[in-house]
């Protein structure tokens, strides 16, 4: 197996995936080298973990308010004489 053919296959293959190329498509490609035995079984569990992690959601972080500044409670409101 040449280790350089590899890498430069799998460099194309992380392109492919940032250039959000559909799913199938990626994996018909990878399926090919794989067959002629350039690719190795980690390979295909790689592609599958970068689609995954980018599938994911992205959180955005919630910025917590100190404690202080949530006693600070302005009230408004009137109080109605009758």
């Amino acid at each position: 197996m040449n280790e350089f053919l590899r890498q430069f296959i799998m460099e194309g293959i992380r392109d492919m995936i940032a250039r959000n190329v559909v799913l199938y498509q990626t994996y018909q490609y990878a399926s090919g080298w794989f067959a002629k035995e350039v690719l190795l079984q980690e390979d295909l569990e790689e592609i599958q973990r970068l689609y995954a992690e980018k599938d994911k959601p992205v959180e955005e972080p919630v910025e917590e308010v100190p404690e202080e500044e949530n006693s600070e409670v302005v009230d408004n409101t009137e109080e109605i004489e009758e």
